[in-house]
């Protein structure tokens, strides 16, 4: 997410967490190619998010795929944080 807020929710409706600016989610879907049971809803005063695609999102995983979210979440954080900055001023 580049800015504002929302809230993960499971199939049900029960919150099961909320995102900021930073925050990242859909990645297991993207890395299992399964849909997800959990909905990601905007906040009270929106928000705004960057996305990727499942080709997009393996390039930047590399060769080591899964093995690396950890690590590359971190880079990934950086690239929103860069591109918020240039996108949301």
């Amino acid at each position: 997410m580049a800015t504002g807020a929302a809230s993960v929710t499971d199939a049900g409706g029960r919150e099961l967490s909320q995102r900021g600016p930073g925050a990242y989610f859909g990645e297991s879907s993207l890395l299992s190619g399964e849909l997800t049971m959990a909905t990601v809803t905007a906040g009270a005063f929106g928000c705004s998010a960057l996305s990727l695609d499942a080709d997009a999102f393996q390039r930047l995983l590399g060769p080591s795929g899964e093995a690396h979210v950890q690590v590359r979440a971190s880079t990934y954080n950086i690239a929103v944080s860069l591109a918020s900055n240039l996108l949301f001023r």
